[in-house]
């Protein structure tokens, strides 16, 4: 699932920034990379156990921004697009939702936070009784 929510991640960048122009990396930040490039990074991810066989999972990611000559005024626009690219990315046949979202730049580059949660249940194949015969009878 993480590899899929990255593919979308980059889905919606992709529709505004070109594959000419901009790089995006799912992978670790190396040395000599050309800017202006993304890098999509899981942060965190956390898993709750619901009822039965049903959990929820958080994923936490930082889609780090390097802007082209240390320009700030990049920084600050590709934050403003992002708010609206990455609040529903499609993920197989459906969307998630982005939420938790909020943005900072640090030593001019963009960390771009936002977190993604699925709601799912794990199948169980476990045969049930067909028929349960009782005999009883009520004590006096």
């Amino acid at each position: 699932m993480i590899e899929k929510i990255k593919t979308a991640i980059a889905n919606a960048i992709r529709t505004v920034y070109s594959q000419n122009e901009y790089e995006i990396r799912t992978e670790d930040i190396e040395q000599g990379f050309k800017e202006p490039c993304f890098f999509i990074i899981l942060l965190t991810q956390i898993h709750t156990q619901g009822l039965g066989t049903h959990f929820q999972r958080q994923y936490s990611f930082d889609v780090r921004f390097f802007p082209q000559h240390r320009d700030k005024e990049q920084s600050e626009a590709v934050a403003e697009e992002l708010y609206s690219l990455l609040e529903y990315i499609q993920v197989d046949d459906g969307y998630l939702r982005g939420t938790g979202m909020h943005s900072q730049t640090t030593d001019y580059v963009l960390h771009f936070f936002v977190d993604y949660s699925i709601t799912g249940y794990v199948k169980n194949d476990d045969e049930y009784m067909e028929e349960v015969n009782y005999i009883g009878k009520v004590k006096k």
